[in-house]
């Protein structure tokens, strides 16, 4: 696991200190203080450079959410199919439903995401709200939603094994629509 998945706050970090020893240098004035700031400024562009270089499973995870979140709305099942653990018979017949009969607007947004990868890497969750215009069974209309994905690395892909949708005001599960 990467120390870092955000480079602002490490930043932050650097850039006080660097202010600090420039406070430091107005009273004392060594040279050494000016030259600890500068390095410690010139290492800001280093943490972002790192970040992005750095992928994280947690990343990998959301990632994935967003390339689900793309596959479905564009009405490929193949596609969102291949985010679905062959173990998870269930998820699978839902998503299949899904797909032939909810249409997503454009306008589809991801947010709150919480992600947790546990079990030696193995496994995840992915906690989000997906919030967005929905077309279903005569039904039109923006609608908030709120999952909880349970992921596991299979064959060096992540992959889904449960799917939860959760009140999105309480947290509480609540069933997803019923497939025979």
């Amino acid at each position: 696991m990467w120390m870092i998945e955000e480079p602002l706050p490490p930043v932050l970090v650097l850039l006080t200190a660097a202010c600090g020893c420039l406070a430091l240098w107005s009273s004392a004035r060594k040279r050494v203080l000016i030259v600890i700031a500068v390095l410690l400024v010139a290492l800001c562009p280093v943490m972002f450079v790192v970040d992005h270089l750095v992928v994280t499973d947690g990343e990998r995870v959301v990632n994935s959410v967003f390339d689900l979140a793309d596959a479905f709305r564009s009405e490929n099942l193949q596609r969102t199919l291949g985010h679905f653990s062959p173990s998870a018979p269930k998820e699978r017949s839902q998503i299949t439903w899904a797909v032939n009969n909810v249409q997503v607007d454009p306008d589809l947004r991801l947010t709150d995401f919480q992600t947790k990868v546990f079990a030696n890497g193995t496994r995840a969750t992915s906690h989000f709200r997906a919030n967005g215009t929905f077309h279903v069974m005569g039904f039109d209309g923006r609608h908030p939603s709120r999952w909880l994905l349970t992921w596991q690395k299979e064959a060096g892909r992540w992959q889904i094994i449960q799917v939860e949708r959760l009140n999105v005001v309480n947290g509480e599960r609540i069933g997803t629509l019923k497939v025979n």
